[in-house]
């Protein structure tokens, strides 16, 4: 580190920077005042010839670092070795670097009678020596020595253990093709430890030797820059710096394990172009409902849904994608009755739509039998719960951003038809607009919609048979705040028209969790609010009653699905824990109550589950869920619940009460 800081000291005595960023040599202290660098040692001013000289401020900063190298003398050829600026004099004669492979050390008398114009005097703790003429040994160098300034003769015993040093301070006179850029200036030589400096006006040739990257000899030789002075004798040996063996690129041989294989139809579609994407989805669940006449009446009864679904994708362009699936689902060991629609419906058409689109920005537009989901799909979705479940026939249009996302869309609801191709609702339609906006809420999203929902056919309170348009209005906001709480808030109102009656209808929904990060099991508390309006005279003109129109309700008023967002308050609390990254359990509990007496008990798909007008309590009931889900890969996943409703003063009032009680398992595979 000294001799790095040396060096530094050294340079900045040797060159200072101009603007224009080139290396210009310091004016020369032998033209300016070369009797004020003896005034640099410990007796400042004596050996100094002129004493009216001062040096200028400008100079004197310089020379007093001069004086901070003595600490790094020593350490002179590790400046050399680690910095590529050689401190190496000029050859003697050739008579004896031939016959002694070095130069010849001079004699101590010699050292004090050598003229001392155009020489430089140099030695190390270990050798002195002295150079010849560099005007002789560059004859072509053009410049011509300074006189010479006469040294006094030193005592024996300072030639014998104390260094010399000679610091060298000059301007460029002549450049030299051959011996690089010949300066004049001045030396500075400390004979001992405890001398004065000597000044002496002197001409050398200072070459830069860059020795880390060797000049390539096809392209110009850039400037070199050096300070001749004698060869040091040999020191100790240093220990190579030890070289990293460069790592051989690994190579792909035979004896490496293969890429796995895909399986399934994954499979096939890595032998066909890229472009075409083939997947088969199968799931199976095993369902046991005990107590059903708690809700609705009925028989106990266990059965099996399976469903098959088969899709493919074609990348036409990359603006331009066609995707189908087929879906073919059924229910085995169904003994209450007809399996309705929402269990079994033979192969067929369930997705076939052609989407225009590229990348996250830009417009869209997409075409044909598809899937629609917006905020938290209380209100449109396409639910995967059920065996069989809705799609829509839909036209959807809009410009994706990733600061915003609007979208307009127009869909017709598909119904299911067994035994024949589904085909679109006859009477039903529904239309909208969607504006999402992801950076308005700090950490969160905003999502607003506008929707139409119309009905060919209806009956008004008073029997009067005509059409329906419900508006629905509202927005969703969902983030993440600090201390590791998040939330999710949804809010809409209706307004319209049912064959004369005016529809005043409002619904909303209220998510807290709280994700505990202190724990490995990584656990996450929920408390939920959700309600919607329902009508309480059947008969005044005025539809009270909350459409929830297309929902997903799966789990979100209870794991077993027995109300909807119509006529109703649910209060939820519940904890998820994930044992593993594999492994996540579920428990919840609800509380269950009708908005008013005065409208009915509405099912999960919105239909009129019971009505009694002349209950005395809106309690329906308590429901404790339990659920887990095993994923042992991306393809295969095993899932397990229970869902328990105790029966409160509403249904004890309506069906006689008691407890219902679903189990169930499933399991999934996906290629």
């Amino acid at each position: 580190m000294a001799a790095m800081d040396g060096l530094g000291a050294a340079r900045a005595l040797l060159y200072q920077r101009s603007s224009g960023g080139v290396n210009v040599p310091i004016p020369s202290l032998a033209h300016e005042c070369p009797e004020d660098i003896a005034m640099v040692g410990r007796r400042v001013g004596q050996n100094a010839a002129g004493a009216g000289c001062a040096l200028p401020w400008r100079m004197r900063t310089p020379a007093i670092v001069a004086v901070a190298l003595l600490a790094v003398v020593p350490a002179r050829p590790a400046i050399a070795q680690t910095s590529g600026w050689d401190f190496t004099s000029k050859p003697p004669a050739a008579k004896d670097t031939a016959e002694t492979g070095h130069t010849p050390a001079l004699k101590k008398s010699e050292a004090s009678t050598q003229p001392a114009a155009g020489k430089i005097a140099a030695s190390t703790p270990h050798t002195s020596s002295a150079v010849a003429d560099s005007s002789a040994s560059h004859p072509s160098s053009g410049t011509r020595p300074h006189a010479a300034r006469p040294t006094s003769p030193e005592p024996a015993a300072r030639h014998s253990t104390a260094p010399a040093v000679n610091l060298i301070w000059g301007d460029s006179m002549t450049p030299s093709a051959t011996s690089g850029v010949s300066h004049a200036g001045v030396v500075l030589q400390w004979e001992g430890a405890d001398t004065d400096p000597v000044a002496t006006a002197t001409t050398v040739t200072i070459e830069k030797r860059d020795t880390r990257v060797p000049p390539s000899p096809a392209s110009p030789t850039r400037e070199r820059r050096t300070v001749d002075a004698p060869p040091a004798a040999p020191e100790a040996p240093v220990a190579p710096v030890a070289q990293v063996a460069p790592v051989a690129p690994k190579v792909a041989g035979p004896s490496e394990p293969r890429k796995p294989q895909p399986t399934g139809l994954e499979r096939l579609s890595d032998e066909w172009p890229n472009a075409i994407k083939v997947g088969l989805q199968y799931r199976g669940r095993v369902e046991s409902p005990r107590g059903l006449s708690v809700t609705r009446g009925g028989t106990d009864d266990t059965y099996y849904l399976n469903r098959v679904r088969l899709d493919a994708s074609i990348v036409v362009a990359p603006w331009l994608r066609v995707v189908g699936q087929v879906q073919d689902a059924m229910v085995l060991k169904y003994d209450v009755g007809a399996a309705p629609t929402t269990m079994a419906n033979a192969w067929d058409l369930r997705l076939g739509y052609v989407a225009l689109e590229r990348g996250v920005r830009g417009p869209f537009v997409r075409v044909g039998r598809q899937d629609l989901g917006y905020g938290g799909q209380r209100l449109i979705a396409s639910p995967d719960w059920g065996n069989t479940n809705r799609t829509f026939d839909a036209v959807r249009a809009g410009w994706a951003d990733p600061r915003f996302r609007v979208e307009w869309f127009g869909a017709v609801p598909v119904t299911i038809v067994q035994g024949g191709f589904d085909v679109r609702s006859p009477t039903e339609r529904i239309s909208g607009a969607v504006v999402t906006l992801p950076r308005v809420i700090p950490k969160g999203t905003l999502e607003s919609y506008a929707l139409l929902k119309t009905v060919t056919a209806v009956t008004s309170e008073l029997g009067v048979r005509g059409r329906a348009s419900t508006y629905t209005i509202g927005s969703r906001a969902a983030g993440v705040l600090s201390g590791g709480f998040d939330y999710a808030l949804e809010a809409a109102v209706q307004r319209g028209d049912r064959a004369g009656d005016a529809i005043s209808a409002w619904a909303g929904s209220y998510v807290f969790g709280w994700n505990v990060r202190a724990s490995g099991m990584r656990p996450r508390l929920t408390l939920e609010f959700d309600h919607a309006s329902g009508d309480a005279n059947a008969k005044d003109g005025r539809i009270g009653t909350f459409d929830q129109l297309y929902p997903s309700n799966h789990a979100k008023y209870g794991l077993a699905d027995q109300i909807g967002w119509k006529n109703m308050r649910v209060l939820r609390t519940g904890l998820d824990v994930t044992p593993t990254p594999k492994f996540k359990l579920k428990a919840d509990v609800s509380r269950l109550w009708l908005a008013t007496i005065g409208d009915a008990f509405y099912a999960s798909n919105g239909s009129i589950r019971m009505l009694n007008r002349q209950a005395t309590s809106r309690a329906i009931g308590t429901e404790l869920d339990l659920q887990g889900t095993y994923a042992f890969s991306k393809e295969l996943s095993f899932g397990a619940g229970v869902a328990t409703l105790f029966a409160d003063h509403y249904l004890a009032q309506s069906t006689g009460g008691g407890t219902l009680w679903t189990p169930y398992l499933m399991w999934n595979v996906k290629f």
